[in-house]
């Protein structure tokens, strides 16, 4: 009973920085601008290149599941977007950031429908 509550904590963790990096960026743009010394239509690129991302990778996710399975696709995604994190807080240039985002946006998309059906298969309906 314990480790469903655990799986569940870790599951919703992982929706909530997914949907929090979504959005934070937007805040950041007026300081992205003046860091790397782009204008407002570049700098859109830095949360567009993520939605793109994730947008691709959404509906492989069913299918990558059902090949390698749902728990070890859900870890490798929440590594994944954790390394382009990581790097998107190292990142050099614009260029080494947007790169950086996809590859955020490609374990962020997984998150989302991987998180979901490992909560419904721990907590089944009645």
């Amino acid at each position: 009973m314990y480790e469903r509550w655990l799986i569940l904590v870790a599951v919703v963790t992982g929706l909530a920085l997914d949907l929090l990096d979504i959005t934070v960026v937007n805040v950041a743009i007026p300081h992205l601008m003046a860091e790397f010394g782009t204008d407002i239509d570049s700098v859109q690129w830095v949360a567009t290149a993520y939605l793109i991302a994730m947008g691709v990778v959404i509906p492989l996710s069913a299918f990558l599941a059902d090949t390698y399975g749902t728990r070890r696709l859900f870890i490798v995604s929440m590594g994944l977007f954790t390394l382009g994190s990581f790097l998107c807080g190292l990142a050099w240039s614009f260029n080494a950031l947007v790169l950086f985002r996809v590859l955020q946006g490609l374990g962020g998309g997984m998150i989302m429908p991987l998180g979901l059906s490992i909560v419904y298969k721990t907590f089944p309906p009645p």
